[in-house]
């Protein structure tokens, strides 16, 4: 079986975003023996690995103050602040195959692949509920859901 690597990326050039965030490319790194969290700036200078994650990281999405991403073959939600601190454990568990995540002022959502559902939480990681809408065909990206 072949196996297809995805890279995950994001542009982060909010107006009001950090000044650890704005500016910088981020992306997961899920081929390489040690998987991770990675960014740079827009120029591909400075590469840095931000942390190493366990569970081929997926999807991310950056925000204000947190950078968030799937644990894909663990099933789990990770988030960390921004000056890499914080959850050396999972922060939402029980998911199915997350593939991405978006995080909006109230919720985090998430595309469980392996049941064909959006997860969804508050921000602060309660009232998880893995299949808060379901489909039988998922197609989810950034787009989807809007502030």
């Amino acid at each position: 079986m072949k196996r297809i690597a995805l890279l995950a990326v994001a542009l982060v050039a909010l107006v009001g975003a950090s000044t650890a965030s704005a500016g910088q490319l981020w992306w997961t790194n899920i081929v390489s023996a040690d998987r991770s969290v990675e960014y740079s700036g827009l120029d591909g200078s400075g590469r840095t690995v931000f942390r190493t994650a366990p569970g081929d990281p997926y999807g991310m999405f950056v925000t204000t103050d947190y950078v968030y991403w799937t644990g894909y073959s663990q099933g789990t939600i990770w988030r960390t602040r921004l000056d890499g601190t914080g959850n050396d454990v999972p922060f939402i568990t029980g998911a199915s195959g997350p593939a991405d995540v978006f995080v909006d002022d109230d919720y985090i959502y998430w595309a469980n692949s392996g049941s064909n559902a959006i997860g969804r939480a508050r921000v602060d990681g309660t009232q998880v509920n893995q299949a808060d809408r379901k489909s039988t065909r998922l197609n989810f990206s950034h787009e989807w859901i809007s502030r």
